[in-house]
């Protein structure tokens, strides 16, 4: 287990379904260069169905959350569509597989990024 987030520093974390994925994750995060500060459970970890869970991450790098779906499971086929609102904020809707029927709204601008099973889902501004 990766020594950066122990310590009391993984929040509830233990109980998650995706306690080991999300600690394999770190590890390789940390291989790469980040500094994992704290993992969290995930608000969003019952966004869809088929969605083994989701886990919210801080790094040196800034805060995202990841949503893990099952060993055989693939974000390939999801489009993400973005929905600028005239207040400025933005509205999330999704197509395809998984089917995910909520939306999500935001102040923030968001990026989805897939990567096999995993969707990284960051806020704010890119640098």
């Amino acid at each position: 287990m990766n020594a950066e987030i122990n310590g009391g520093r993984q929040r509830g974390l233990i109980a998650s379904p995706v306690y080991n994925d999300a600690n394999e994750l770190s590890l390789k995060l940390t291989a790469t260069g980040f500094l994992v500060e704290c993992i969290r459970r995930s608000k969003q970890e019952h966004l869809f169905e088929g969605q083994k869970g989701a886990a919210w991450f801080s790094t040196n790098r800034g805060i995202f959350e990841v949503w893990f779906l099952p060993e055989d499971g693939t974000f390939a086929s999801l489009e993400v569509l973005e929905q600028p609102q005239q207040n400025g904020q933005y509205t999330y809707t999704f197509r395809g597989t998984p089917q995910i029927t909520t939306p999500i709204d935001s102040a923030k601008r968001m990026y989805f990024i897939k990567h096999g099973r995993l969707m990284f889902e960051v806020s704010g501004t890119v640098n």
